[in-house]
């Protein structure tokens, strides 16, 4: 998916310490979700991390609960250089990463770990204002 409008992001993080980009729901390994990510200002530096929200789905009664699956976050390079990732593994203990009983549970984010927003923008990882993002949830 492709995070638009990265400039009004960092200046709302900057603003309140924190935005969120989150896309439109998508099922992926039978999880009906909203993958995203969270801008996050930590100090002098500002973080990219991993973030989503469970929806209800057609699917819910034929997978695992609660959610535990590690997620790969990748970071596309418009100009074709080499991905930056993270890993991340849920805290299977975590209350929006059991089944959800409403339309949709609160979001899931990960601090740990994260990129340098910075970094990816001198990079070129920022591209026209926006951000190519791939999301897999592994087996």
């Amino acid at each position: 998916f492709d995070v638009k409008g990265v400039k009004s992001l960092q200046q709302k993080a900057l603003e309140l310490g924190y935005a969120d980009y989150m896309s439109e729901p998508v099922v992926l390994r039978g999880y009906c979700m909203s993958p995203g990510i969270r801008l996050i200002n930590s100090g002098l530096v500002q973080l990219l991390c991993a973030q989503f929200v469970l929806h209800k789905g057609h699917t819910d009664d034929d997978v695992q609960w609660p959610f535990k699956q590690k997620i790969t976050l990748s970071i596309i390079h418009p100009g074709g250089k080499p991905e930056r990732q993270l890993v991340v593994e849920p805290f299977h203990s975590a209350e929006h990463l059991q089944k959800p009983i409403t339309p949709k549970n609160r979001p899931a984010f990960f601090l740990v770990p994260s990129l340098n927003h910075a970094n990816l923008s001198r990079d070129g990882y920022v591209n026209g204002d926006q951000l190519r993002v791939k999301w897999e949830v592994l087996p």
